[in-house]
């Protein structure tokens, strides 16, 4: 995953508001919003610093690596919306310049019911 790692509530106010935009099932962006802040934790988090030459001789710093969350909460509703906006991040992208090639997520789960 190439993201900028800044908080995990932006990228996902920008993914709920082009989910909502584009999808017709609209998701109550703000009731989202507070759970996500209490339940979804970084579990792990590898990233490096990395700079990209540009065709305009620019170097632009972004970062590149992995972060896992967990989801500690109960509410199965609440996993359902989770799990959809994880799906829905590759075709969204995070962060600026998106139309270059910036903030590719890819994601996968590890589903262990525990």
């Amino acid at each position: 995953m190439i993201i900028r790692f800044r908080n995990l509530l932006s990228y996902t106010k920008a993914s709920l508001k082009k989910w909502n935009r584009f999808s017709g099932e609209r998701l109550p962006s703000k009731e989202i919003l507070e759970k996500i802040g209490r339940d979804i934790q970084v579990a792990g988090c590898w990233i490096k610093t990395t700079k990209l030459e540009m065709a305009s001789l620019k170097k632009i710093t972004g970062f590149r690596g992995r972060i896992v969350f967990y989801n500690a909460s109960k509410d199965d509703e609440f996993s359902r919306i989770i799990t959809q906006l994880t799906l829905f991040a590759p075709f969204c992208g995070v962060g600026r310049k998106t139309t270059m090639g910036f903030g590719k997520v890819r994601t996968f789960f590890n589903l262990q019911v525990g």
